[in-house]
């Protein structure tokens, strides 16, 4: 589900752009949050929430919405950043903080169609290359090809990666279609490992290139053996 943020000032800009939001979109397939000042905007940002998208009124009341996304773009390089201005020259301006596309008020529904299209067609794309989880409340992305295995244990998943272990609620088998259309393999029930990181297997057992040992069943030997061999041959 995308997350959205909408920061602007002026009620009625706030309803034009959340209509025009759900015209693009179920109401199911989006939270959208709204925010009438920046400093609203930037302490839930202080406090770990972040967004997909970010519409950004540059003309705050009292504050410059430049600034606010500045600081916005510091500290998530992630967020797909529109902003809405009256003035090109302030659109400009939006550039120099990793904008992606900006809107000229009064809006017209053909504009944001493509823009809100544009931006849904990056987050897309972005994503079959990103792993995303829940922890404290707190969306945590990661970069796919940095996960070396994935273990279940009980409730929860252990994720190891290149540089930490991130631990989140949720099943395997949520993961695992998506992953094993990848580089990953399912050696037994509780693991999913990326091929990329096995530096052999042996009979029921993988080692990895940092010496883990992952176990493999009788059942899935077969399925290992063959995917590994199509990845050391084809390398997908």
């Amino acid at each position: 589900m995308l997350k959205i943020a909408i920061c602007e000032d002026e009620v009625r800009h706030q309803e034009i752009l959340e209509k025009l939001i759900r015209q693009q979109l179920n109401t199911e397939e989006a939270s959208i949050t709204i925010f009438s000042t920046g400093s609203d905007l930037i302490d839930i940002y202080k406090n770990g929430s972040r967004y997909d998208i970010l519409f950004l009124d540059v003309h705050l009341q009292e504050e410059n919405g430049i600034n606010i996304g500045g600081f916005i773009r510091r500290v998530d390089q992630k967020v797909k950043i529109v902003l809405a201005t009256s003035m090109m020259e302030a659109a400009m301006e939006g550039y120099g903080i990793g904008v992606q596309e900006f809107l000229l008020k009064p809006i017209s529904e053909p504009r944001f169609k493509e823009v809100f299209q544009k931006v849904v067609h990056e987050l897309t794309v972005e994503s079959k290359h990103k792993y995303t989880m829940e922890i404290r409340s707190e969306k945590v992305i990661i970069d796919i090809k940095d996960i070396i295995y994935i273990e279940s244990a009980g409730r929860k998943l252990n994720v190891y990666t290149t540089s930490k272990t991130y631990e989140h609620y949720r099943r395997l088998s949520e993961d695992e279609q998506d992953l094993c259309k990848g580089f990953f393999v399912k050696p037994h029930r509780s693991y999913l490992v990326n091929l990329n990181y096995i530096h052999r297997i042996k009979r029921l057992e993988i080692l990895l290139k940092d010496e883990t040992r992952i176990p493999v069943t009788l059942k899935n030997r077969d399925l290992v053996y063959d995917r590994y061999a199509q990845y050391l041959t084809e390398g997908f």
